[in-house]
């Protein structure tokens, strides 16, 4: 999937949304996508997210959810997940290494039931080479029926942010 606004403006979002059946969160689940940016150096005004969920379908209204996202004022952008509350961002935790330039890596997300959150990055693109980013705990949200990509952009960078191998999965909980 490819940004392709044509409409050479100075600034604007466009998100892509799926309903993803999920109802709560009595499974583990895991994502999987790629994220080629165009461009070097994302920012807040140019700025990938992948909603993991969402409980709105209309990602740039307010909505509970997490996402990851690359880019931030400054060279040191890391992968860094969020849980949004309403219209306010928590970062939950922040990768350990810097994506500034030729940003096209794969992304892994794991979320057990407990709400121990695992990210990973893989750079060689194979699927077999994921390295720790990071990892945390936050099971504020409970709750989810949508996962998206949303696209924050200025009108230089309007067509520069490639989504690839979107993955989700999840488990039936294991009964013992």
């Amino acid at each position: 999937l490819q940004l392709n606004d044509t409409a050479n403006i100075t600034s604007d979002e466009a998100y892509l949304v799926t309903n993803t059946g999920l109802l709560d969160f009595t499974d583990s689940l895991k994502w999987n996508f790629r994220i080629n940016l165009l461009f070097n150096n994302p920012s807040s005004g140019n700025q990938p997210r992948v909603y993991l969920v969402s409980d709105n379908e209309i990602l740039s209204n307010a909505l509970n959810g997490y996402f990851i996202s690359i880019g931030e004022t400054g060279t040191s952008d890391k992968i860094k997940l969020y849980r949004q509350d309403g219209t306010s961002t928590t970062e939950i935790c922040s990768g350990l290494n810097i994506f500034s330039n030729d940003i096209n890596v794969k992304i892994r997300v794991i979320r057990d039931v407990a709400g121990n959150w695992l990210i990973e990055s893989d750079t060689s693109l194979t699927g077999g080479n994921f390295i720790y980013e990071g990892g945390a705990t936050d099971d504020n949200h409970v709750f989810s029926m949508y996962s998206g990509i949303y696209c924050k952009y200025t009108g230089s960078y309007s067509q520069d942010y490639i989504f690839d191998n979107i993955y989700i999965n999840y488990s039936l909980p294991q009964h013992y």
